[in-house]
């Protein structure tokens, strides 16, 4: 009885450590402090590195006015170019391509994979079609 309960045990954490990895099923997690006062739906996080530094991914459905706004707030150039960088690593629910119709926004002088000076750099993509948006966020400290 104890080598089976060990087992179901085993099997049982190491599909929450799975699930917890991939982020499957993605339930909707609480709306980050930085976005608050926005009006955006099904807001999603990931934890993608950390431990001074850390690298976190949302994603989230607004409208095309409040990403802008979103952009503003946070100080956000305006760009064409997305990296590469910013569609590895990623949950299922983070896209694998840039959209053909979109919005970017990126920290001034920031690029993914890199450590400047601390603060909050953010990469800001939002797809126009389907209305979502998804943010590649770092806290360097």
């Amino acid at each position: 009885i104890i080598l089976i309960t060990f087992l179901v045990l085993r099997v049982i954490g190491g599909g929450f450590l799975f699930a917890r990895v991939i982020d499957y099923p993605a339930a909707t997690d609480p709306i980050h402090g930085t976005l608050e006062g926005f009006p955006i739906n099904n807001f999603y996080a990931y934890r993608l590195a950390g431990f001074i530094d850390e690298t976190h991914l949302w994603r989230f459905d607004t409208n095309e006015t409040t990403v802008v706004q979103i952009a503003q707030r946070l100080r956000l150039e305006s760009t064409t170019k997305v990296q590469e960088e910013f569609f590895y690593y990623r949950p299922y629910w983070w896209p694998n391509k840039l959209p053909q119709n979109y919005l970017a926004f990126i920290s001034p002088g920031y690029l993914i994979g890199t450590r400047p000076s601390d603060a909050w750099y953010y990469v800001l993509l939002y797809d126009k079609d389907q209305q979502r948006a998804y943010m590649w966020v770092d806290q360097n400290f």
